[in-house]
């Protein structure tokens, strides 16, 4: 869980790798809040192994004026799934999310 008070501003790098092409599962949530006029800039880079799979969720809830910057690069993995819930409960809320999707071969994203 990520709490921003009002008017904070994070910077988030999330990062997914794996040393060898070993099968998996992970099933990963993180919450994010957001008071107003915060600021969350996050990025994501999965790399992880080739039979690996991965499951994941962000919940988001934006009081007033809040922002998120999201960017997602979807590299390993043979199943990564990214599933995104946001409340934009205030006046100005705002939700980017930006991604880069490069499956190869036997892999889904």
């Amino acid at each position: 869980v990520v709490v921003l008070e009002a008017g904070a501003h994070l910077q988030l790098v999330e990062r997914h790798e794996a040393a060898g092409a070993h099968g998996h599962v992970g099933n990963l949530v993180q919450q994010w809040q957001l008071a107003a006029g915060a600021q969350l800039d996050h990025v994501r880079v999965q790399d992880d192994g080739a039979r690996a799979t991965l499951y994941t969720r962000y919940e988001a809830a934006l009081a007033a004026d809040a922002r998120v910057a999201s960017t997602v690069l979807e590299i390993g993995a043979q199943l990564s799934r990214v599933e995104v819930a946001v409340d934009l409960g205030g006046a100005g809320a705002a939700y980017t999310l930006s991604g880069v999707d490069a499956a190869r071969e036997r892999q889904h994203h």
